[in-house]
């Protein structure tokens, strides 16, 4: 009885968070950056792996994802709602990109910074 209650509630779940119930894709863009450290074998700090792994994965689960080793120009942050950052000192964000950035989030639009994604040349400002 337990299991067939869980089975339920996984199933309901899977169904109002599946692609068919949102009315349009969620946008995301992947920044990652060059990988800093660590074996080749390890993963560890591998940020073009993490934007190729995480593209196939959310795009699986519906969402339209685009990505790149360098920080998002204005058309492409106009056309995303969550900026996924991986990459080192990825926080130091300066000149247009900083105005890009600045528009995009006083529109709504999201940011995820993972581990040394929160680094920067400011951390006043990116706070």
């Amino acid at each position: 009885m337990r299991f067939a209650y869980l089975l339920a509630l996984w199933t309901a779940g899977f169904a109002l968070f599946s692609p068919a119930f949102a009315a349009d894709p969620l946008r995301i863009f992947l920044r990652g950056g060059v990988k800093t450290h660590g074996p080749a074998s390890n993963g560890l700090h591998d940020h073009p792996r993490f934007v190729g792994e995480f593209t196939e994965l959310l795009t699986h689960r519906g969402a339209r994802v685009r990505g790149g080793m360098e920080f998002p120009t204005g058309e492409e942050l106009a056309r995303t709602d969550v900026l996924v950052m991986f990459a080192a000192e990825a926080g130091s964000i300066a000149g247009a990109d900083r105005e890009h950035l600045e528009a995009f989030l006083k529109r709504g639009g999201g940011i995820v910074c993972l581990h040394d994604a929160v680094c920067g040349t400011n951390a006043q400002w990116f706070k």
